[in-house]
């Protein structure tokens, strides 16, 4: 089979569209920083939520509209994403991605990895 040049642009063309797609989808949430920690802390007036990062800090997040709150569900890979800022209990373990510094920290998407709060049968 004899390739033309046009055959071979669309052929580069197409692989080229794909490669750069794909990195696009792999990369899209590896800008936001991330910490792991314990919730220590819940202010559901003022919709914020302080977590003791695995370092020993306190870091303070505000909870918005638009931020995801997700629980791990029954299954081994679901999250129910219905859960609230209400629904968060003292003593969670959680990952949360964000963006903002200082104490303008907003949540992007935390998931409560481990429910070890002291009453973890009412969430």
């Amino acid at each position: 089979m004899k390739l033309t040049p046009k055959l071979i642009v669309f052929i580069l063309t197409f692989c080229l569209s794909i490669s750069s797609v794909m990195t696009a989808y792999a990369g899209k949430d590896d800008h936001w920083p991330k910490v792991k920690g314990k919730i220590v802390g819940i202010d559901v007036p003022h919709s914020s939520v302080t977590i003791k990062n695995v370092s020993g800090h306190n870091m303070t997040f505000q909870i918005i509209s638009e931020s995801e709150i997700e629980k791990k569900g029954h299954g081994l890979l679901e999250w129910d994403s219905e859960i609230t800022l209400s629904d968060l209990a003292v003593g969670q373990f959680v990952s949360v991605k964000y963006y903002g510094a200082g104490e303008d920290k907003v949540v992007r998407d935390m998931k409560v990895v481990l429910d070890s709060s002291k009453d973890s049968s009412t969430h």
